[in-house]
């Protein structure tokens, strides 16, 4: 599941880097956004890996994004740690170049609720315009 927030870099910390158990290399960084909530401000902090690194790379502090991330639980040593792993980071440019390269960066994630509002309004639509298919007969009382 893919979540979004909306706020200001409060804080960028250093990369870290190193090499995976079969050879690979990785990147990471921790990023504290000051998430608007309402009134409240409140500091998230949320990590990028690899790719997602290189856009962070171009934000300053205090500058407005929003983030989409996903949340996933680790264990380490018998007790679990969460994650918010950025998925994507849109600053006030825009998408990154590399969410634009991959044209992965739509303008609004659809919920389930979005696909039914769109479902029922085309339904309906249908059947003011008179293209809807005719219904079976039924047994359900009118």
């Amino acid at each position: 599941m893919i979540y979004e927030l909306k706020g200001k870099v409060l804080a960028l910390e250093e990369i870290a880097s190193g090499t995976s158990r079969n050879g690979q290399p990785w990147q990471r960084q921790n990023i504290v956004i000051d998430a608007e909530d309402g009134e409240y401000k409140t500091p998230v902090a949320l990590v990028a890996f690899n790719d997602t690194v290189e856009d962070i790379k171009k934000l300053d502090l205090g500058d407005a994004v929003d983030v989409r991330f996903t949340i996933s639980a680790r264990e380490y040593n018998g007790r679990y740690y969460n994650d918010l792993r950025i998925f994507s980071i849109r600053s006030q440019n825009g998408w990154s170049e590399r969410m634009m390269n991959k044209q992965e960066a739509p303008s609004h994630v659809p919920s389930p609720s979005d696909a039914r509002k769109a479902a029922a309004k085309a339904k309906v639509q249908a059947i003011l315009d008179g293209t809807a298919p005719e219904a079976e007969e039924d047994d359900l009382p009118f």
